[in-house]
């Protein structure tokens, strides 16, 4: 059994996580993440809104998540 390493300050030693929430709309999902303060977002929402200027629209889910898988690759 070996005890990780403490991160250091500068990112090094550190495992990249990625949680992934689902729930209904006005769920608290953003207010969740934002509250957890553990650095960037990718929100579905979010692209909606680049795409489409409304961030409640659902016309376009494939394209949504495509460049969301997209972006959490990079």
């Amino acid at each position: 059994h070996r005890i990780p390493a403490r991160p250091r300050q500068d990112g090094v030693g550190v495992t990249p996580k990625v949680v992934v929430l689902v729930g209904l709309p006005g769920s608290g999902k953003s207010t969740w993440v934002r509250a957890q303060d553990h650095g960037p977002a990718l929100e579905s929402d979010e692209i909606r809104r680049l795409l489409t200027g409304d961030a409640a629209d659902q016309s376009h889910p494939r394209l949504v998540f495509s460049i969301l898988r997209r972006l959490l690759r990079h």
